[in-house]
């Protein structure tokens, strides 16, 4: 692995080795990674803004066809249209779809807009929204993550729907668009500061917001990355609650999910009494189901091997709660 700050990009690729000249289906594929230590995606790093070309002249991908795929053949056509961006000054295309010019998804990001709602009797002052997936996008990783994110934080509205460029240029007169960045991969949150569109350059003032919501979700990212952390609520249950809380464990079985005898309660940072040796004692097959029982986190079962290297980065304090009352194996708080 490459120092802090780089990293290593893993690359997944499937492709055909049927020796044949006719269209059909293959019988035969070759599946390999690519791994390769990566800096910053963008020249000067995570918080440059970038500049985007939206020309609605150009269709990246549309409804029924297969744009919600990571295939060769949704990312050839684009390269010229790249070079056209760069000719005007832009690092990046925001691909539009439909008569009313839908904001899609950046070339190698999915997009967000971060603003407040032109109509103030919403009991939510400030929205973050992003396109649907509605076959046209890719359903990003990060995309997902920043999502449950901010409905873990639970401080803005935060809402998976269109967005023309009509109204995303109204929301710029009005002065309501806060912060609009990219979401990926490679480059993980990156701002936005310029819009090309219809020969006009428009300014977004996501750079003069802070950015505040951009610096908080790389924080974020982040911190999950290098310690093992992940998010409270949605796919990935939080497994280290943010405040101290309640932690019932239980030895599962990771192939058949079955709750096993061991049982231990305590509170994090502390933990049940001797669960790191337990943790160390772990064979393959089996894994510890965690319930963050006093602030309601969602169950995960978390292979050994992941928290031996939690508990060993955060070094906790043994707190055993026998008396508590919380669940046995036998409860209900251990089935899905």
């Amino acid at each position: 692995m490459p120092p802090a700050p780089a990293s290593m990009y893993g690359l997944c690729s499937l492709g055909t080795r049927w020796p044949s000249l006719g269209v059909a289906q293959p019988t035969r594929a070759l599946l390999f990674v690519i791994l390769c230590p990566v800096g910053a995606y963008f020249p000067g790093g995570s918080v440059t803004p970038v500049s985007l070309l939206a020309d609605p002249t150009f269709i990246r991908a549309w409804v029924g066809g297969v744009g919600n795929y990571k295939l060769g053949g949704n990312y050839g056509p684009t390269v010229l249209v790249q070079q056209e961006a760069r000719k005007q000054g832009c690092e990046q295309v925001l691909w539009l779809y439909g008569p009313d010019h839908q904001l899609t998804e950046v070339g190698t990001m999915n997009i967000f807009v971060y603003w407040t709602h032109e109509d103030g009797a919403e009991p939510w002052w400030e929205w973050l929204v992003t396109p649907p997936l509605n076959g046209v996008i890719l359903p990003g990783v990060v995309r997902q993550s920043l999502l449950d994110l901010a409905q873990t934080w639970g401080e803005f509205r935060v809402a998976e729907r269109t967005i023309t460029m009509k109204q995303l240029l109204r929301a710029l007169e009005e002065g309501r668009v806060r912060e609009v960045f990219g979401s990926g991969t490679a480059c993980q949150v990156c701002p936005v500061h310029r819009i090309l569109y219809k020969d006009k350059n428009l300014h977004i003032p996501t750079m003069e917001n802070g950015p505040e919501l951009i610096l908080r979700f790389q924080k974020e990212l982040k911190e999950i990355q290098v310690s093992c952390r992940q998010p409270g609520n949605g796919p990935g249950a939080s497994l280290i609650p943010r405040s101290p809380s309640l932690l019932a464990v239980w030895e599962v079985d990771y192939i058949s999910r079955e709750p096993l005898g061991h049982s231990s309660v305590g509170t994090w940072p502390g933990t049940p009494q001797g669960l790191l040796g337990v943790v160390e004692q772990l064979p393959p097959h089996r894994c510890l189901r965690c319930s963050a029982v006093r602030n309601q986190s969602p169950r995960v079962d978390v292979p050994g091997v992941m928290l031996q290297a939690v508990l060993h980065i955060h070094r906790p304090v043994a707190s055993h709660h026998a008396s508590t009352g919380l669940p046995t194996n036998d409860s209900p708080e251990v089935q899905y």
